[in-house]
């Protein structure tokens, strides 16, 4: 099974696509237009029922749970563990 954010994927040679010569105004435009938007966008998440307060408690796993379960990487750390395998014991770029 295939997680929906593929956090841990190393792509041999960097990005997906490479960049295109109007990228960096694209960027620069986008983030404009992102930051007026920043509250709205806030709002959005934080006030709809359905979007915020409907998920809030659910897909919890506690520290002990994780450690039980073999969990590891950045689901571990956001349930309080305080552990990096890249630093504790470095490999390849780490």
């Amino acid at each position: 099974m295939r997680a929906r954010v593929d956090h841990a994927r190393i792509r041999i040679g960097g990005l997906q696509y490479e960049a295109y010569d109007e990228m960096e105004k694209d960027v620069e435009r986008f983030c404009k237009e992102f930051d007026k938007r920043v509250d709205d966008y806030e709002t959005l998440l934080t006030s709809k029922p359905h979007l915020g307060g409907a998920h809030e408690g659910i897909g919890y796993i506690s520290a002990a749970d994780c450690i039980a379960m073999g969990v590891t990487g950045p689901v571990l750390r956001a349930s309080g563990v305080q552990w990096d395998l890249r630093k504790a014991k470095p490999y390849a770029a780490y």
